[in-house]
């Protein structure tokens, strides 16, 4: 099992906050990276803002499939 952290997904608001959620209620730890940063996100605003999302990669499957569930329309099972 690695817990080392692999790429996820990359996603705008509010989806990223959406997904920050779902992976929360799953017990999947994440850690996220904004790329523009607070500052240029206030300055140009906070929809141009993209979140990177990186999970254990023992966790990575279950999270894909969470995402997919996610921004397909399908559910996820338990």
């Amino acid at each position: 099992m690695s817990k080392e952290l692999c790429f996820l997904t990359e996603q705008t608001p509010p989806w990223s906050g959406m997904l920050s959620d779902v992976l929360g209620q799953y017990h999947i730890p994440f850690l996220t990276r904004a790329a523009l940063g607070a500052g240029m996100a206030l300055e140009v605003g906070a929809m141009m803002e993209r979140v990177s999302f990186f999970v254990p990669g023992d966790r990575l499957e279950e999270a894909q499939e969470l995402v997919k569930a996610l921004f397909s329309g399908e559910t996820a099972e338990e």
